[in-house]
């Protein structure tokens, strides 16, 4: 097995820093794809991924609507990832800031 001795890598989704422990998580990953699984298919590394994201990223990939090709790109996991952990701004807080005095 090509991944013998390696540690598995986990997300975090707990982290109070989740863009900052998704990146983490993507260079391990991405580390291991380019070396020890370079001769994997794309689609093979994206069942791993999908298990060394856990039980929540394995929820959270159930919620997405993909295409068959969709699924079998490591892309569109890190791309749709990047997006759930990215913080949405809120404009109501954003226009109370703009308004309130210094």
């Amino acid at each position: 097995m090509e991944l013998a001795g390696i540690p598995i890598p986990r997300m975090d989704w707990s982290a109070a820093d989740l863009p900052s422990a998704l990146r983490k998580f993507k260079a391990i990953c991405d580390l291991i794809f380019d070396g020890p699984m370079n001769e994997n298919e794309e689609a093979i590394k994206v069942k791993y991924l999908q298990i060394w994201s856990g039980e929540e990223g394995i929820e959270l990939i159930s919620t997405w609507r993909m295409t068959e090709s969709e699924k079998k790109l490591l892309n569109t996991y890190w791309t749709r990832f990047t997006a759930y952990v990215t913080p949405k701004s809120n404009f109501r807080i954003s226009r109370f800031k703009l308004h309130r005095p210094l």
